[in-house]
């Protein structure tokens, strides 16, 4: 019988292409996915780790700021000879004492002395060019330090520190040192500001390639044309949030990230953030995100042709051997398929040839297996029978024994008492014949057989006689019962 193959709901081509697609694109699709996050990730952590750079070196710029001005405010406030013309209100000899500092100094950009009263002596200040010049109509008219800020400077340290945001967008870092002799009587106080202007926000920018914010509660300051885009208000709002790494949607489709922190000046705090423009990093991702979908594109197309093609060379076999498979017919000689490859497929189908061959042999060898087993418990059958009725007989055998001792022993002793009663009989038969013909002699005929024993066994061997077969009809009685279906019920008996 020719068997034909079956059309299955979907072809084995279809699965193994589906399956190789499957485990082919899904761990490629994973990596550039999980690939271009790392990117992200990483270009998100390279602009961090710039801001934090730049924070550093911001906040070491203060820093050297604040110790090289206290320095300057320490050491020219104890200088004797600016002690000693304080005390005599010799202004020429302070004026010339002040230039000479400011000509020395590098980073003060205002030097201001006053008297013990808070009236102004001399103020000097620098202008963009580096030059140096005094103020003489502060100097001339008669300029004074609030009461209130002196009457608070008493309580200080000899030294206070505070910040002032100028109008033209610069901020000034102030040194105001108490001028006293060496018993503690005061003589004047010396006040020296660095101010940080726009050029000096500009180099910081152009060095670092950062934007930079800078403000208080009231003030505000900001170095860089883009930045203009953003309200004090919201980068304030940015700050407060307390988040460390902040991104900014500027409104030309530009976005920053900005790092924030606080930088100390003597009691008063600013806050300061650093800016980095995200478009060279976002190109950057961009670029690779393109690349890694046009690989991940090319290898796609790649996947489906070797799939296709890969298909036909592993599937052409396959189909070979499962044809064989599906019209093989163990009634008829094995089948054989050529090899045509020589790899796993190749010695699959060898496989099979021999597979085949020995199943072949097998299924010859099992039928003969079979005819001989039938014939054996045929005759199994046969001697299975003989061996029942056999067994049969011998239980009807040992049936018939029990029954015909148990009937033996009744009529055994019936059989012995009829010996007697014909003894019996005969010699009543006789003493009734002699009573007939001679009636005298009847004691001596009754002496002669007996007859008074006679008399007293004879009953005895009747009742003998009926007990023998009262048993025997009830053994027969037992047998009629034991035969019938309908007399094996349950009855109530007597153990005796």
């Amino acid at each position: 019988m020719t068997r034909h193959r079956k059309k299955p709901q979907k072809s084995l081509r279809t699965i193994l292409v589906t399956w190789f697609l499957f485990f082919s694109i899904v761990p490629i699709a994973v990596v550039t996915i999980y690939s271009l996050q790392a990117y992200k990730h990483s270009l998100e952590n390279v602009v961090l780790q710039k801001l934090e750079g730049n924070k550093r070196e911001i906040i070491r710029v203060f820093q050297d700021l604040e110790i090289t001005l206290s320095r300057s405010s320490r050491r020219h406030a104890s200088q004797k000879g600016l002690k000693y013309y304080l005390y005599r209100n010799l202004k020429r000899q302070i004026v010339e004492s002040a230039m000479q500092w400011m000509n020395s100094t590098v980073i003060v950009h205002k030097l201001t002395i006053y008297n013990r009263t808070g009236g102004l002596i001399v103020s000097l200040s620098q202008n963009s060019e580096g030059k140096i010049y005094r103020d003489e109509s502060l100097e001339k008219g008669d300029y004074f330090l609030p009461k209130e800020f002196l009457e608070k400077f008493e309580d200080t340290s000899a030294n206070r520190k505070y910040i002032d945001f100028s109008k033209d967008n610069s901020l000034q870092l102030i040194s105001f040192t108490r001028i006293v002799t060496d018993k503690g009587r005061l003589l004047g106080y010396l006040e020296e500001v660095v101010e940080l202007n726009k050029k000096f926000f500009d180099d910081i920018k152009s060095k670092l390639n950062v934007e930079l914010v800078i403000f208080d509660k009231n003030n505000f300051l900001y170095s860089g044309n883009q930045l203009s885009m953003l309200t004090p208000k919201y980068l304030k709002q940015l700050y407060l949030e307390g988040k460390s790494f902040n991104k900014v949607e500027l409104g030309n489709g530009e976005n920053f990230s900005f790092l924030f922190s606080d930088i100390s000046w003597g009691d008063q705090q600013v806050v300061f953030g650093v800016g980095a423009s995200n478009t060279q990093s976002e190109k950057t991702l961009d670029s690779i995100s393109w690349a890694l979908f046009s690989m991940f594109a090319a290898i796609l197309i790649l996947l489906f042709v070797l799939s296709f093609i890969i298909s036909r060379l592993i599937l052409k076999p396959l189909y070979s051997l499962l044809d064989a498979i599906q019209n093989i017919d163990l009634n008829s000689d094995y089948i054989e398929i050529p090899v045509e490859v020589e790899n796993e497929l190749g010695l699959l189908t060898k496989s099979f040839n021999e597979m085949a061959k020995e199943l072949f042999y097998s299924q010859q060898i099992l039928k003969k297996n079979i005819g001989e087993l039938e014939e054996a418990n045929q005759k199994i059958k046969d001697t299975q029978i003989q061996l029942v009725h056999s067994e049969k007989m011998a239980s009807l055998g040992q049936l018939v024994a029990g029954v015909a001792h148990e009937l033996n022993n009744p009529i055994g002793f019936i059989n012995s008492n009829m010996v007697h009663l014909k003894e019996y009989s005969e010699s009543l038969i006789k003493l009734i014949n002699e009573i007939e013909k001679n009636p005298k002699k009847i004691k001596q005929l009754k002496e002669d057989i007996d007859f008074d024993y006679l008399t007293q066994d004879l009953p005895k061997l009747i009742k003998s006689c009926e007990d023998g077969s009262r048993r025997t009809k009830e053994i027969v009685l037992g047998l009629r019962s034991f035969s019938r279906i309908d007399e094996a019920e349950l009855k109530l008996s007597d153990l005796h």
